[in-house]
């Protein structure tokens, strides 16, 4: 019997941010994202730290892609606040490859 071979599933960010940050800066961030191969979803602004920019994700088997992640925020126009992405409990049914990233509104940089 011949499997045909899986195909690996696109990398998934949930884009939360803060109330007030700039519209523009979310769809840069959004096209540099898919640019890099992600599916983006923006959601509803929400009280996000205004300083706070980091990756959560739910899966042990997403760690080293969660790090990839966060160390492209930099290039992204995003300062990180934490070293490391953080490791949640989310529902049961988290496919593989899907990470929040919560961004306060004072997280985003002007790049030269």
């Amino acid at each position: 019997m011949w499997l045909a071979e899986m195909q690996q599933l696109k990398p998934r960010v949930y884009v939360e941010v803060d109330n007030g940050t700039p519209p523009n800066n979310l769809q840069t961030l959004k096209g540099r994202l898919e640019q890099n191969g992600y599916e983006v979803h923006l959601e509803k602004p929400s009280d996000v730290p205004n300083q706070e920019a980091r990756i959560l994700y739910y899966r042990d088997s997403d760690a080293t892609e969660a790090e990839a992640l966060l160390k492209q925020l930099p290039e992204l126009g995003v300062l990180s606040s934490r070293d490391l992405p953080t490791k949640i409990k989310g529902t049961s049914d988290a496919r593989p490859r899907h990470f929040d990233l919560r961004i306060g509104k004072n997280a985003f940089v002007e790049k030269h």
